[in-house]
C-alpha cells in the first residue's frame, strides 16, 4: 500500500545489543514502567521480546523483507553507519526520497543532524525556557519572550493531558548517542546470545537480510 501511494519510507536499524542497553535506560525514564530492575534481570526480557515494541529480531524481519521487495519504497539505514559517516547517510535518504542536493547543503544537514548538535539544541531550549519563566514571574517579559513562555505552557498542558490520558511523556530523550557502549554491560554469556539471535534472524530472512550490525 506505501509503494502504491507513493510514500518513502526510511527504517533505521540498531545492534541489538546496544538497542537493549538503550531501551533499559528508555524503560527507566518512562514513569509507566518505572522498571527498578538490573542489567542482568533486564537481559532475558529483551532475549524474549517481552519489552516494548516486543522483539527487535522479528521487527526487523518484517523490514527487512520489505526494502528487498520494495527498494523503491523501503531504505534501510544502520545507526552505526550513521555514526561512522552521517554525510554519507545524509546523501542515501536524500537520493532515496528523490532530492538533488549539493555537497554543501548534505554536510550542513549532517551537521545539524548530529547527536552533539541536537542535545545542544535541546539544552539551548530547555535554558531559554527556564530564563523566561523566571522573567516572566519577575513581571518583566517583552512580548517575544511571552510567546515563549506560551509556547511552553501550552506544550506543559499537552504534556499533562497525555499523561492523564495514560500516555508517555518522556524525559530527558538524549542520553549518548554512541556505538559499541555495550561492551561496558553484557557478559560473554549474554552478548554470545543475542550474537545467535541475530544470526538465526540472518539466515531465515528473505535475502539473507541486510547486515545487521553486532560489533
Amino acid at each position: 500500500a506505501a509503494a502504491a501511494a507513493g510514500a518513502k519510507v526510511i527504517v533505521v536499524s540498531r545492534n541489538p545489543k546496544d538497542a537493549a542497553v538503550s531501551m533499559l535506560h528508555h524503560s527507566r525514564n518512562i514513569p509507566g514502567f518505572c522498571w527498578r530492575g538490573g542489567w542482568d534481570e533486564f537481559a532475558p526480557l529483551f532475549l524474549d521480546g517481552k519489552v516494548e515494541s516486543s522483539s527487535i529480531w522479528e521487527w526487523h524481519s518484517g523490514w527487512w523483507e520489505a526494502a528487498t521487495s520494495q527498494p523503491d519504497c523501503v531504505l534501510l539505514v544502520h545507526f552505526e553507519d550513521l555514526k561512522a559517516d552521517l554525510p554519507a547517510e545524509v546523501a542515501r535518504v536524500a537520493a532515496h526520497l528523490g532530492l538533488q542536493r549539493s555537497a554543501a547543503e548534505l554536510q550542513a544537514v549532517a551537521a545539524r543532524c548530529s547527536f552533539g548538535a541536537m542535545k545542544a539544541a535541546l539544552c539551548r531550549i530547555l535554558h531559554i525556557r527556564n530564563r523566561v519563566l523566571r522573567v516572566v514571574n519577575c513581571g518583566h517579559a517583552r512580548s517575544s519572550l511571552l510567546c515563549i513562555y506560551l509556547l511552553k505552557a501550552e506544550a506543559e498542558a499537552r504534556d499533562a493531558t497525555t499523561a492523564a490520558a495514560g500516555g508517555v511523556v518522556k524525559p530527558e530523550h538524549f542520553r549518548e548517542g554512541t556505538t559499541g557502549g555495550w561492551r561496558e554491560l553484557l557478559s560473554a554469556g549474554q552478548a554470545a546470545a543475542f550474537d545467535a539471535k541475530t544470526a538465526e534472524l540472518v539466515a531465515s530472512a528473505v535475502g539473507g537480510g541486510q547486515g545487521l550490525r553486532t560489533v
